[in-house]
């Protein structure tokens, strides 16, 4: 695996160190002002080194992001807890200036957590709580059970008078108000370097730290395939071997489907190349069309679905068809959330119910077809994708969810109501999809799964 790694030098020579130990051939750089001309796809991408052109299948972004440090250092959030008034609650925002990244999201629930097991009140102020997995949402109910009181709120205002602190949100219709003489900002941002090793990289920024909350696994995809971004201020001691170790394995090339872009109907309008967040879609030089890159395209469906000229079609790969016989449902699920809800109902084992899981990258690239060869083969079809403002896909969960809403109305009318379905479900709402499925299946309340 040859991986170009741009890193802050701090740090260079380290994840370096560690790259090469896990089998990767790895060219290093820490100063962007070098770096140019970057191109290409997953795999096979091409740069320029000092003005020597240069080939890599993977690019690193390593670095860490400014955080407030009470955040990431133990004992001096335990110190400053110890100092706490009992009856003034200790205020984390996250996302006062933007989104915050999810991991960021995490830690301040842990703190959170922490300072009402040693009887501090806590507050959470988020724009979004993303629980990407079973472990975090068992943290979230965890901190509510605990006393954490958590406002989601679309504004946050925080203003100081005679050393303290006032936090106003609002979601909307309610107005919240806490006083307080203590918040801790669990936003980031990203050093100078990184965001010039970003910009040459051509990667989409978010909530100041490329991409890094984009994902809640490490090593972190961003907007750009093929490249990966490890915020090391944010990682446990020993990880970043074992982010090393993840990222020199070779990417997976076999996908269940690809987009393919049709000239004769393509209007060249330029729609698909401004959504799409997988850099799998550029202008055809030899014709007048996008372009697909295969090895970049996600099989996310967004193109597909706001294509106005409807040229756009997911091409299902033959290595990834599968027969099935005949069942009772076929559940269709993002491969990220629903679908561990989905296994999670079964016990791991769908098949002893006479029940298919399908795993898919998006909802958005279900096809009609798809529905309908399915509806052949099961007594129904569930349709099941993330939750809103929780979608690895950035933007990709709106179009995605309209997208499929749109077929299963389009199945009603076919007169299919009572046996195609769509729902939204996280990696741990087990329960709501157990009681959505036997909704679809008529399973009586006594003999529900």
């Amino acid at each position: 695996m040859k991986i170009l790694l741009a890193a802050q030098k701090d740090l260079k020579a380290r994840f370096s160190a560690a790259l090469i130990a896990a089998g990767a051939d790895v060219t290093a750089v820490d100063d962007p002002e070098i770096l140019s001309a970057v191109d290409g796809e997953c795999g096979a991408f091409t740069y320029r080194l000092g003005g020597q052109p240069r080939s890599a299948e993977r690019i690193v972004l390593a670095g860490g992001v400014n955080t407030d440090p009470l955040l990431s250092d133990d004992e001096k959030f335990s110190a400053r807890l110890d100092r706490q008034h009992f009856d003034r609650p200790l205020v984390i925002v996250a996302g006062a200036s933007g989104q915050a990244p999810a991991c960021l999201t995490g830690i301040a629930l842990r703190r959170a957590l922490e300072a009402v097991r040693r009887r501090r009140p806590a507050v959470l102020f988020a724009k979004d709580v993303r629980t990407s997995d079973a472990d975090a949402e068992r943290l979230y109910r965890e901190a509510r059970q605990a006393g954490v009181a958590v406002i989601r709120c679309r504004t946050i205002e925080i203003s100081r008078e005679d050393g303290r602190y006032s936090v106003r949100s609002s979601d909307g219709v309610t107005d919240t108000r806490v006083d307080t003489d203590w918040v801790i900002d669990a936003g980031a941002g990203i050093a100078p370097e990184l965001a010039a090793f970003a910009q040459k990289l051509r990667l989409r920024p978010s909530a100041g730290c490329d991409t890094a909350g984009r994902y809640w696994l490490y090593p972190a995809f961003t907007s750009r395939r093929g490249v990966s971004f490890i915020d090391t201020s944010l990682l446990p001691m020993g990880a970043i071997e074992d982010a090393a170790r993840a990222l020199a394995r070779p990417a997976a090339q076999v996908k269940a489907a690809h987009a393919h872009v049709d000239p004769v109907k393509c209007a060249f309008c330029y729609t698909c190349y401004r959504a799409f967040p997988h850099a799998a879609l550029a202008p055809d030089t030899a014709a007048p069309a996008m372009l697909v890159r295969e090895t970049a395209c996600d099989a996310c469906g967004i193109c597909a679905a706001i294509c106005p000229a409807n040229a756009i079609e997911l091409l299902e790969s033959p290595a990834a068809k599968s027969g099935v016989g005949r069942g009772a449902l076929k559940i269709i699920a993002c491969e990220h959330s629903a679908y561990h809800a989905a296994m999670a109902v079964f016990d791991g084992r769908p098949q002893d119910y006479d029940v298919c899981i399908e795993s898919v990258p998006c909802c958005g690239s279900v096809t009609g077809r798809q529905i309908t060869s399915s509806r052949g083969d099961f007594d129904a079809v569930l349709v099941a994708a993330c939750m809103e403002d929780a979608c690895h896909h950035f933007d990709g969960n709106i179009r995605g969810c309209v997208h499929a809403k749109r077929l299963i109305q389009d199945m009603a009318r076919m007169g299919l109501a009572q046996t195609v379905a769509f729902c939204n479900a996280s990696a741990s709402m087990a329960g709501p999809l157990r009681r959505e499925i036997d909704r679809l299946l008529d399973v009586p309340a006594a003999s529900a799964l």
